[in-house]
């Protein structure tokens, strides 16, 4: 069985449980960070402060299950294959675009057949697919992963880490539930 690189995920506690909420923790505060960026393209695009995510918080899950996906292939890369980290960095950025474009295409798909709603339209784009997927934002996602990689996740993890592992399940198990009612609200919101 594959055990999860301890670099990337420092943990404490029962290993199987640590690891969960380490993943947990990962996903919510990149889901965060991933609503930040959006939020700042969205407002700076429209010239006044909008919210474009589909929960009413501050979360968008896309980007918290693309910074796991990130997480887990870095994390097979650097564990078996033996690169220096650079290089490593470089070829998880490029292997990341294959499964976080296909995330984006089936998240785009179950948005419209579910809710009826278009979470995002690339049809003016070059090289789109439906308008859900596009070269340039597969594109993007191998650039954000490799940022994700080298600058964000190494000052991210040690303070995560650092939180006592009692706090730390605390914390995730009130913010999953959180995005439960959320996007039960939001679900609810939409399809009346």
């Amino acid at each position: 069985m594959h055990r999860v690189n301890k670099d990337l995920f420092p943990t404490g506690g029962t290993p199987a449980v640590a690891e969960f909420v380490d993943f947990a923790l990962f996903f919510l505060v990149y889901a965060f960070c991933g609503w930040l960026l959006e939020f700042a393209y969205g407002s700076i695009a429209a010239g006044e402060l909008t919210n474009k995510g589909f929960l009413h918080g501050p979360f968008s899950l896309i980007y918290g299950a693309g910074a796991i996906i990130i997480l887990l292939t870095s994390d097979y890369i650097i564990s078996s294959l033996r690169f220096n980290l650079l290089v490593s960095l470089s070829i998880t950025a490029l292997l990341s675009v294959v499964p976080l474009t296909l995330l984006e295409y089936v998240i785009a798909l179950v948005y419209e057949e579910a809710f009826g709603i278009k979470p995002w339209d690339y049809r003016s784009e070059a090289f789109n697919l439906h308008g859900r997927i596009c070269l340039k934002y597969s594109l993007l996602w191998g650039l954000l992963a490799f940022i994700l990689l080298a600058v964000v996740h190494p000052l991210v993890k040690y303070p995560l880490g650092a939180i006592r592992p009692g706090l730390k399940s605390v914390l995730v198990l009130f913010f999953l539930i959180y995005l439960a009612v959320d996007n039960y609200l939001s679900i609810r919101e939409r399809i009346g």
